[in-house]
């Protein structure tokens, strides 16, 4: 016991100095590994483009995200700087629903496989699989792939949507444009089917007033109901709202997915749906699918049984349930561009839903 007392005398300078070398050593290792927590607001900001940064008002992290429904790879049509070759602006969602792409040229594209899917579940399972892992955009715009996008014929337009109409840039980019300018909940342009010539909306609406000579001075903004679903574009206050599409309809028709589409939007958010005139949609291409009758009156009910109790037994509904039932319709959902039955709400206004649901109708 003596020994080892003196022992621990005699070495006790040497354990104390041992000690503080450690204690400094430790001292500078944590001063330069650690470094202050962020907050929460500087967290984000590690996510956020220069122009977020600058406004501290945007939430999303690019303007738009196209998600494409396609057979196997996006064709070289999109592959353009003024299509889908702008990265600083949008990325790129493909569903590959017959076989998986392998041929990948754009980096802010990305291609998802899903085999068996309908048109409907395609979308929702893009939309899942973007809401999982490509964070949040300002519009989200659906389309398939074998569409055509082109400038709407002059005889359409009116002088003044004429001189907005930009040549020097895609009609793609304009009509991107045209939603960060009015912020419309959707938007969608014109279409045409099999004729190019002709705009389908008004066959449609307005059986036997057009024909390839006709002027109808259109503005660049008109009210919409019925929007063809090969193109259209969701304001993400909007979205979350109207997707998924409902799939129960899909054995028998996919149109029933469509109209189900186009009329919870129109319930939902109503005059704030806008059709963008200059630009046309052309469709020529219909593969072979279920395309039997699914009535606008089963869908009517559908919404309206899932929508909050209070607006259930609104006059929009019952007054549609009643149109629908009868041979006017196509009249009601293809309104009339130079006659609408409502009028659009003002550009940028807040996206809420069931805001316009009690609007009044003027039916001719």
């Amino acid at each position: 016991m003596f020994s080892f007392r003196k022992m621990l005398r005699k070495n006790s300078f040497l354990i104390f100095v041992f000690l503080i070398l450690m204690i400094t050593v430790l001292f500078y290792s944590e001063k330069v590994t650690i470094k202050p927590m962020k907050t929460s607001q500087e967290a984000k900001s590690d996510h956020i483009t220069g122009d977020m940064l600058t406004t501290g008002k945007k939430d999303y992290t690019k303007n738009f995200l196209y998600i494409v429904n396609s057979d196997q790879c996006i064709r070289d049509y999109f592959v353009q700087t003024d299509m889908f070759g702008d990265p600083e602006n949008l990325d790129v969602l493909v569903l590959s629903y017959n076989t998986p792409c392998e041929d990948l040229k754009l980096n802010h594209v990305k291609y998802v496989f899903g085999p068996n899917t309908t048109w409907a579940s395609g979308r929702n399972v893009a939309w899942t699989y973007a809401q999982k892992h490509l964070g949040k955009y300002l519009y989200y715009v659906f389309l398939d792939e074998d569409i055509v996008l082109k400038p709407t014929l002059p005889r359409i337009l009116s002088k003044d949507a004429l001189n907005k109409v930009n040549p020097n840039i895609s009609i793609l980019r304009q009509f991107e444009n045209f939603l960060l300018d009015t912020r419309p909940a959707v938007g969608a342009p014109l279409r045409s089917v099999f004729d190019p010539l002709g705009i389908s909306d008004f066959d449609e609406c307005c059986p036997g007033e057009d024909n390839h000579d006709k002027q109808w001075n259109l503005t660049e903004r008109i009210p919409m109901i019925r929007f063809d679903e090969c193109f259209a574009a969701f304001h993400n206050k909007a979205i979350g709202y109207i997707m998924p599409i409902d799939v129960q309809y899909d054995a028998i028709s996919w149109w029933g997915a469509g109209r189900y589409l186009h009329m919870k939007s129109y319930y939902y958010f109503h005059r704030q749906l806008a059709r963008y005139t200059p630009m046309t949609v052309h469709n020529p291409q219909h593969k072979a699918y279920p395309q039997g009758i699914i009535p606008y009156v089963d869908i009517i009910n559908n919404i309206r049984f899932k929508v909050p109790m209070s607006y259930r037994n609104s006059t929009i509904f019952m007054q549609d349930l009643k149109i629908m039932a009868g041979d006017g319709f196509s009249s009601h959902i293809h309104i009339h561009p130079l006659k609408p039955t409502f009028e659009l709400a003002p550009i940028n206004d807040e996206i809420v839903p069931f805001k316009y649901i009690n609007t009044k109708r003027h039916f001719k």
